[in-house]
């Protein structure tokens, strides 16, 4: 199944850095990351595995029509 994005945008002095997770939802793993800590990427893997359920029913309505 498709994947899942988490994006962030944090000011810096002098710009802005993007932040970005990709997360597969079947089964949830990390597909890929830019700019987030080890510790921030396992609170937002948290969050996927909490709310996968809706995440996939939210692709299937969007990519099933």
């Amino acid at each position: 199944l498709g994947r899942w994005a988490y994006r962030d945008a944090k000011s810096r002095k002098g710009g802005r850095e993007r932040r970005l997770a990709k997360f597969w939802l079947e089964p949830v793993a990390l597909a890929g990351t830019s700019g987030f800590t080890g510790q921030e990427l396992r609170k937002i893997e948290k969050l996927v595995v909490a709310n996968r359920d809706q995440f996939v029913e939210a692709w299937h309505e969007y990519f099933d029509r």
